[in-house]
């Protein structure tokens, strides 16, 4: 199932949804009973608590959905050059614990799969939002958009 999809078919529902800085999307309601955790980063992690069956099933079904089929998962190098070793380094956006974003430029190749340094679809258009906000943004906005490397 996609990310969209989940979220379109729990806002059905009558629930509400938003990710946290651990990257996992949290839905709730203020008028109906219970709520939910699914991880972005881990199939088949979840929690819920007090929710309806037909909201667990679909919470169920999104966590058990594997990673690369829930939305495309994405880098952003916007740059490399060999350090003093001549190891590949690369200059990537990196994404903090509060949704602050950062360039980080001592990034080793095998470290692109870490959490911090893969953005989905949506928050990749959070980056770029971001971005557009700096001086030059729209400059490094396409930088940023040539820079997006799908994760596989």
């Amino acid at each position: 199932m996609k990310t969209s999809e989940f979220k379109k078919r729990v806002e059905e529902m009558g629930y509400s949804g938003w990710t946290t800085s651990t990257n996992d999307l949290v839905f709730e309601s203020g008028t109906l009973p219970g709520s939910a955790r699914v991880s972005l980063n881990r199939a088949g992690t979840y929690h819920a608590i007090d929710l309806p069956k037909r909201v667990v099933s679909v919470a169920q079904e999104f966590a058990w959905t594997p990673l690369a089929e829930r939305e495309k998962r994405w880098n952003v190098v916007i740059g490399n050059f060999e350090d003093e070793n001549g190891d590949l380094k690369l200059s990537v956006w990196w994404k903090g614990d509060h949704g602050e974003f950062w360039i980080f430029d001592t990034v080793a190749l095998e470290d692109l799969s870490e959490p911090e340094n893969i953005f989905t679809d949506t928050e990749f258009d959070s980056l770029v939002a971001y971005i557009k906000t700096q001086p030059n943004g729209d400059t490094y906005a396409k930088i940023a958009e040539l820079g997006k490397r799908e994760v596989r």
